[in-house]
């Protein structure tokens, strides 16, 4: 996402309580001259993995962070 933890941290926090078996990492970068944060979802149950990072997404994607899924 091109958005700063600071912008997203809040929410980030949210999810991991709601999803207290997934981890979740954020990492910020500068490369290229752009800066963004990705951000890792990980977890023993895909489908808590995939619910998480849906509600990850689709909150970027309404804060116009330009989320990427890779």
């Amino acid at each position: 996402t091109t958005l700063s933890e600071g912008i997203i941290g809040k929410f980030i926090e949210e999810i991991q309580i709601k999803f207290k078996d997934i981890e979740i990492g954020s990492y910020p970068y500068f490369k290229n001259n752009s800066f963004g944060v990705s951000i890792l979802v990980k977890g023993d149950e895909s489908r808590l993995v995939n619910l998480a990072a849906e509600e990850i997404f689709e909150y970027l994607n309404v804060k116009n962070g330009n989320p990427r899924l890779f």
